[in-house]
């Protein structure tokens, strides 16, 4: 909800970041980590930043892989 606030006042860089660093603390739960860390990655590409966007793309391909869910993984990769 934190994120959507930020993207209704065109702030997806901090939308970004919040969804990122909420990515961090449930890091136990890989699978919603992913989540976390694929919508912030789309939000970078809309920022037109590709290198954050492929990172955080492998980084949930990494999550997702480790929840066992090797179907979402090769999406993301």
């Amino acid at each position: 909800m934190v994120s959507e606030l930020y993207e209704i006042l065109d702030r997806k860089d901090s939308a970004a970041n919040f969804l990122v660093k909420l990515a961090e603390q449930i890091s136990r739960n890989n699978w919603l980590a992913a989540m976390f860390l694929e919508r912030a990655a789309f939000k970078y590409l809309q920022l037109g930043m590709h290198r954050k966007f492929a990172f955080f793309t492998a980084q949930a391909a990494m999550n997702y892989n480790v929840a066992n869910r090797s179907d979402y993984a090769i999406n993301c990769y």
